[in-house]
């Protein structure tokens, strides 16, 4: 019965940590990519000036927020009993925050032509 037990709790902390890592991943890559780009007219025959603006430009904790779920996803592993149920509150007040950036990005007026799919990628993670 024990080693039933301890196999899922394992398999479950495995899916933890796994889940953690990925999605702070994903939020982290999708931070770092353009978010919108703004062409600014120039007298011919100069080309159009491009202002690419990223995720990391526009919200500059985002990233930092995910590098610092990123880490807490291997600190999971480092960690037992209280202090790691503290260290998952502590994860999920972080995924909120990034989740809040995505959405932020998603609903957000900027500048020039937006890409949303960026900040759909950093909701998601």
């Amino acid at each position: 019965m024990t080693a039933d037990r301890s196999a899922v709790g394992r398999r479950e902390l495995t899916y933890a940590v796994l889940l953690c890592v990925a999605g702070a991943g994903l939020a982290l890559w999708a931070a770092t990519r353009t978010w919108s780009l703004e062409l600014t007219v120039r007298p011919a025959p100069l080309p159009p000036m491009r202002d690419a603006h990223g995720g990391a430009a526009l919200l500059p904790w985002l990233p930092a927020l995910a590098l610092v779920t990123l880490a807490g996803g291997g600190a999971l592993l480092a960690t037992r009993g209280r202090v790691r149920r503290l260290l998952g509150v502590l994860l999920g007040v972080l995924g909120l925050a990034v989740a809040a950036g995505g959405g932020y990005g998603l609903v957000a007026d900027l500048d020039g032509v937006a890409s949303r799919q960026w900040p759909a990628l950093c909701l998601l993670g």
